[in-house]
């Protein structure tokens, strides 16, 4: 009888051995990530993670324009854009180019190789590089907004 307990008690470590190595394993990639890698927490602040959005860009970019801001010369841009970036569709405007993703973690992960956008649910917003400060936090407000 002791050596079945004695068994059975070595069987009851080994799993356990077992289950620990494959937790130590999942989790070691992110242990070994760089911490100045820019895909990480800098993302977090500059995003807004929710359902993936429903709203076609056209429709987004008109609710931005009825809330009082110019947007003009809308035009789709999605076989110029969404080869690269991976998304589903694209849309530009002279003020801002926004990319729909079909999730919200496709849309970090572009977003994260792309420090100057803007995220909202799972649409990314690019701005032209003479865009100031507060018009682009006037857009993003907008855009939120429009994506509510």
């Amino acid at each position: 009888m002791r050596r079945q307990e004695h068994d059975m008690g070595s069987t009851t470590i080994r799993r356990a051995v077992a289950v620990l190595a494959i937790c130590c394993g999942a989790l070691l990639p992110a242990a070994c990530a760089r911490p100045d890698d820019p895909t990480g927490a800098d993302t977090a602040s500059r995003s807004v993670d929710n359902n993936v959005n429903p709203r076609t860009l056209t429709h987004t970019a008109d609710e931005v324009s009825r809330q009082g801001l110019p947007v003009t010369h809308q035009r789709i841009v999605t076989a110029q854009v969404c080869p690269s970036a991976g998304c589903t569709s694209a849309l530009a405007t002279d003020q801002f180019t926004l990319m729909q993703f079909p999730t919200t973690g496709r849309a970090e992960i572009y977003l994260g190789a792309h420090l100057q956008s803007f995220q909202v649910l799972n649409v990314v917003v690019d701005f032209p590089a003479d865009t100031s400060a507060d018009q682009q936090r006037r857009y993003q407000n907008a855009i939120q907004t429009a994506l509510a």
